[in-house]
């Protein structure tokens, strides 16, 4: 009978070790990474300030309009609205609380407020899920560019190769 109980305890500690694993990764994932997502945007944002990534004149790529329209859209705007959405969010979710309040919906007032806040949590996620997709959809277009700037001479032609009759 002791030999059972001595088999299973490697087994026991698996499992043991395997939950503790599970629950501390949900936890993980569900409260920690769309912080995440949001202070990378933040940082994003920032940095893109600090370096003047959306001044026109400083733009040396050889297609200024779309390398601009690309900073706007991908690295301007989605990390803006990721940034501003908790703040945005916030203030709706109040506004929500106090329109309850004043129909007399106590109940509904708090039920608002509590999802409005949990919603406007996990936007951040979503708002990188879009732009990883948006930039996934770009990504032809942005192989055709460097294509296009590849000098001749990088083609691959071996000219030692060639048959000289």
């Amino acid at each position: 009978m002791s030999d059972i109980n001595s088999q299973n305890a490697p087994a026991r500690e698996t499992i043991v070790s395997a939950l503790k694993y599970f629950f501390s990764s949900l936890i993980y994932v569900l409260f920690v990474c769309p912080f995440g997502f949001w202070m990378a945007s933040t940082n994003r944002l920032a940095n893109d300030r600090k370096n003047c990534n959306l001044d026109i004149i400083k733009n040396e790529s050889r297609w200024p309009y779309l390398s601009f329209c690309k900073r706007v859209f991908f690295g301007f705007f989605i990390d803006g609205m990721t940034f501003i959405s908790w703040f945005i969010g916030a203030i709706v979710a109040v506004i929500m609380f106090f329109i309850c309040i004043f129909q007399g919906e106590l109940l509904t007032a708090f039920l608002s407020l509590i999802g409005t806040l949990i919603a406007v949590y996990y936007l951040p996620p979503s708002f990188a899920f879009i732009r990883d997709m948006a930039t996934l959809m770009l990504l032809p277009f942005t192989k055709f560019l460097s294509w296009l700037s590849k000098p001749a001479q990088h083609l691959d032609i071996d000219m030692n190769k060639r048959n000289v009759n």
